[in-house]
C-alpha cells in the first residue's frame, strides 16, 4: 500500500508539473518556429540568430536550419555568422556555433572562449 504524499512531495510534484508544463509549451513553439524558419531567407534566420532577446529555443531553431540549409546547397551560408556566436552569452549557441564552424576556429579563440569574459 502507498503512503500518502507530504505536503512538501504534493508542492514539489506541483513545481515539476509547472516546469514540464512550461518547457513542453516552449519546445512546442519552438518547433512551430523552426517550421516557419523553413521558408525564411536566410537574412531572417540570421537576423533571429544574432537577437539576444529572442529564446534560445527560436535562436538554435534559426541556427539549425542554416546549418541544415549549408549542408544542402554549400556556399558558405554559415561561414559569416558562426565566429559571431562563438563569444555569444547563450551558451547554447555558441557551442552549436563551435561545433558547426567550417574551418573549426583556433585553439586561442576557444581557449577564451572556455576560460569566459
Amino acid at each position: 500500500m502507498s503512503e500518502p504524499l507530504t505536503e512538501q512531495d504534493m508542492i514539489n510534484l506541483a513545481h515539476a508539473a509547472e516546469y514540464i508544463h512550461r518547457t513542453t509549451e516552449d519546445a512546442d513553439r519552438a518547433n512551430q518556429e523552426r517550421e516557419s524558419l523553413k521558408h525564411a531567407d536566410d537574412a531572417t534566420r540570421r537576423e533571429t540568430i544574432l537577437d539576444k532577446d529572442s529564446h534560445t529555443f527560436t535562436r538554435m531553431s534559426s541556427l539549425l536550419e542554416i546549418i541544415d540549409r549549408d549542408r544542402v546547397r554549400g556556399g558558405g551560408t554559415q561561414s559569416g555568422i558562426m565566429p559571431k556566436l562563438w563569444d555569444d552569452t547563450d551558451e547554447q549557441p555558441s557551442l552549436d556555433a563551435i561545433r558547426a564552424s567550417r574551418p573549426p576556429p583556433t585553439p586561442g579563440r576557444l581557449t577564451a572562449r572556455r576560460r569566459g569574459p
